[in-house]
């Protein structure tokens, strides 16, 4: 199995990400919430898989593209944290 590229992971677009993860919680807020854990769980172990990474270094590099410089998560992630605590039913 291949790796993908660190560069292309750590250099990833960032508004791209933000958009798909809310595709992906569009899709997965209509669930019930042990498989929307488990979902988002087992589609990270399956692409870090893909990619041939280790899940902490695409855990990792995951945690930098959401931050600032400053350390907090950027707007647009802030503001998929605020969407899921309140829009999305715990159970």
């Amino acid at each position: 199995m291949g790796r993908v590229d660190p560069d292309r992971i750590n250099n990833a677009d960032a508004a791209v990400v933000q958009h798909l993860v809310m595709d992906l919680v569009d899709r997965l807020q209509t669930h019930e919430p042990g498989a929307q854990v488990h979902t988002a769980t087992a589609l990270f172990i399956l692409v870090a898989e893909w990619a041939g990474v280790p899940p902490q270094e695409l855990f990792t590099a995951t945690k930098n593209l959401m931050s600032s410089t400053e350390g907090n998560r950027t707007p647009a992630f802030a503001a998929i944290a605020a969407y899921l605590a309140n829009e999305v039913p715990r159970g």
